[in-house]
Formats: C-alpha cells, sequence, structure tokens
C-alpha cells in the first residue's frame, strides 16, 4: 500500500507541524488507521474521523474529520492487488476541484 499527500495536503499538513498543531498529531492518528484499515482488507467506511464516502462519478472518496471545521478528504484508488490512498486535503471541509 502506498500513501501519497498531494501538494495542497502537504501544504496544510506543514502548516499545521510547524506551529506544533494537535491537529498534526490527528493526522497522524488517521493515517495510521487508514493504514491499517486497508492493509487488512477493511473498506473506508470504518474507523477513527468517522469516515464519510463523498460522491464522485470515477474514483472512491472519502472524508475524514480532523476537527469540526477540517476535513482529510482521500481517494482510495485498487489496482490488481495493490491499494493507494492519495490525500487531496487536510483544511476545510471539502476539497470542491475533485
Amino acid at each position: 500500500m502506498k500513501l501519497v499527500f498531494m501538494p495542497k495536503a502537504m501544504d496544510d499538513l506543514r502548516s499545521w507541524t510547524n506551529v506544533g498543531s494537535m491537529r498534526a498529531t490527528r493526522v497522524a492518528r488517521i493515517t495510521r488507521d487508514l493504514e491499517e484499515t486497508y492493509e487488512h482488507g477493511g473498506n473506508g467506511g470504518v474507523g477513527l474521523g468517522m469516515p464519510t464516502k463523498l460522491l464522485h462519478p470515477d474514483l472512491e472518496i472519502w472524508a475524514r474529520r480532523v476537527t469540526g471545521q477540517h476535513r482529510m478528504v482521500y481517494a482510495v484508488m485498487t489496482r490488481e492487488r495493490e491499494t493507494d490512498i492519495v490525500v487531496f486535503s487536510l483544511r476545510g471541509r471539502y476539497w470542491p476541484d475533485l
């Protein structure tokens, strides 16, 4: 399994890490939970952060709650036996450009 942070998500994480925010710690916990869930054959609907499936015609897009205001928005891409998780955004509720 590969976990990829897109540039916007990396910027979001970097800004929280620079100020010592608990949000960065929460993102790390959610990320570990994601990895464990998908490594054991689970689906995105269980785990930390109240996973919510978002409507998208082509991708399996999910959002998990980082705080009351911010969500981790990510896609799960499965091909053959490999599962990749691509994190698009960590700030705001949802990322409208998906």
